[in-house]
């Protein structure tokens, strides 16, 4: 539960600090202490997430995707591998596979690498995947 409290503040200060102006951090505070909690603070993180310029954003949806639905928890260079798969192609080319540094940026601090297994996972806690509304990042 702790942990979880210091994913819920880490969220906070990264919604407060992209506001610009001290007005709008003051605004965004004071939604925030009438919002609710972790899952509030979830889906700010995904409407950053998904703000982002470029293919950024689909990088970080299906990044996300992979680490909620992969039948085991995958090691980074498989990941890697997977988002560099492109549909209708029969082989993978390897100047399309993304760099892990790429990959950890788009997300935004919400996925990481275990140093131990090298597999990549959810920073902590998670709201229940049928509570999320996951866009198709495919266009």
């Amino acid at each position: 539960m702790i942990e979880c409290r210091f994913l819920l503040v880490s969220l906070h200060i990264d919604a407060i600090l992209g506001e610009v102006t001290i007005r709008q951090r003051r605004k965004k505070l004071e939604e925030m202490t009438q919002g609710n909690g972790l899952g509030d603070a979830y889906t700010g993180a995904l409407a950053r997430l998904k703000a982002q310029k470029g293919n950024k954003s689909i990088l970080a949806l299906k990044v996300l995707m992979w680490v909620l639905y992969s039948e085991r928890p995958l090691r980074a260079e498989e990941l890697c591998h997977a988002l560099g798969v492109e549909i209708g192609s029969v082989d993978l080319d390897l100047e399309n596979v993304p760099t892990l540094r790429a990959i950890l940026a788009s997300c935004l601090g919400l996925v990481m690498v275990e140093a131990s297994s090298s597999t990549v996972r959810l920073v902590h806690f998670y709201p229940p995947r049928a509570s999320l509304k996951w866009p198709n990042p495919i266009p």
